[in-house]
């Protein structure tokens, strides 16, 4: 794992808990950070690194909620891989808390929240429907965890 990696997702975690919640950009800075949580090597954050990016993950709860909201409130079949993909981010980010207990029940309620519950729904409720005006990218589900139920539910 690389330490540029591990600093450019620190950076960008602590830039998105400093935005004030109605920002009109925070949507397409978490749509980002959750990108590059989904792509980049595990963990994503260092060992000297975790208890500050703890801090910043839960400043950024609701402004993570909002964003899978304003996802919810756009969603289409178009959208649907992207939406899997964001959750898978939102998934590896909580997940790298699993050893600090305090820290990961905090930020596990933000996955049982109704807008990422909404998310999921329409992600496995609409998997059948084909995109109209987008291609699928072909994934790698070698490399998603078979907890990530969203990518494999039929």
């Amino acid at each position: 794992m690389a330490y540029s990696t591990n600093t450019k997702i620190l950076s960008q975690l602590k830039s998105l808990s400093q935005l004030a919640l109605n920002n009109p950009n925070n949507k397409l800075v978490v749509q980002n950070l959750l990108q590059k949580a989904f792509d980049d090597e595990k963990p994503l954050f260092s060992v000297a690194d975790k208890s500050q990016a703890a801090v910043h993950m839960k400043k950024a709860i609701p402004i993570f909620d909002r964003a899978f909201m304003d996802i919810h409130g756009s969603m289409n079949p178009d959208l649907r891989q992207s939406a899997q993909i964001w959750r898978s981010g939102l998934q590896f980010l909580v997940d790298e808390f699993k050893t600090d207990e305090t820290s990961y029940n905090n930020l596990k309620q933000l996955l049982e929240s109704d807008s990422v519950q909404c998310v999921e729904e329409y992600i496995v409720d609409s998997q059948d429907i084909s995109p109209e005006f987008s291609d699928i990218s072909p994934i790698n589900l070698i490399n998603i965890p078979k907890e990530h139920y969203w990518w494999f539910h039929k």
